[in-house]
């Protein structure tokens, strides 16, 4: 195979690809009155893997800033489990949850202003390692705003 134009974090994506450990998860959460939409990529406690997230996009339905948060803390609603982009492979260990709260969960890793109804990759090509027990929140500055996310990662 020659790889001689593919960049180096590519080639690791692919080796992850074809090994079964790239996971992918993509939803909607709607707007609520008074209270922020939020969305975690979760690794459990005790989950035995190690995360790398590879890629966060996001787009939400008016012009406002998404904030990225650390938190280990889980948001009440289980959503599911990330697919496997081997298709047929096993589901991922980590978790997707969901929250509506008046209240930032973390600490602030980064915030981007995006404009409304727009695709945006809020974080790309290699954005953390989440050990056991650590997640990533996304979630619009403002209230009432229904926010569109795609996360996608790899477990060892």
């Amino acid at each position: 195979m020659d790889v001689g134009l593919v960049p180096a974090q590519n080639i690791d994506w692919l080796y992850f690809l074809r090994q079964g450990k790239c996971f992918r998860f993509g939803s909607t959460l709607g707007p609520s009155v008074g209270v922020n939409s939020q969305c975690q990529l979760l690794n459990p406690v005790g989950s035995g893997v190690t995360s790398i997230v590879h890629r966060i996009k996001a787009a939400i339905g008016t012009t406002d800033f998404v904030f990225l948060q650390d938190s280990g803390t889980p948001l009440t609603t289980l959503v599911g489990s990330g697919r496997n982009l081997s298709l047929g492979g096993t589901v991922s260990v980590c978790k997707i949850r969901t929250d509506l709260v008046a209240s930032f969960p973390g600490s602030q890793v980064t915030k981007v202003q995006l404009l409304a109804n727009t695709t945006y990759p809020i974080a790309d090509d290699w954005v953390a390692l989440l050990g056991a027990g650590q997640g990533l929140v996304l979630e619009p500055s403002s209230v009432n705003v229904q926010i569109d996310y795609e996360y996608e990662w790899v477990e060892f």
